[in-house]
């Protein structure tokens, strides 16, 4: 798994950590909060979801079923 820097802020605290999102997976390493990236499969399927709700609304707004 890669991990990405969330924020440009130079310095994080324990204290800021109050404001993330409670699910949010993440570390605080000498001052820098790090989040995992995103899997090639997560994008993958990301992008396999909206392509078939693109063509589902597709379909529902030209009038064809």
């Amino acid at each position: 798994m890669t991990a990405a820097p969330i924020s440009e802020r130079h310095e994080w605290t324990v204290d800021d950590l109050g404001d993330l999102p409670k699910d949010l997976p993440y570390e605080l390493i000498n001052g820098r909060l790090i989040v995992p990236s995103p899997t090639a499969l997560h994008q993958d399927l990301c992008v396999r979801l909206l392509l078939a709700l693109e063509v589902r609304w597709t379909r529902s707004t030209s009038g064809s079923r």
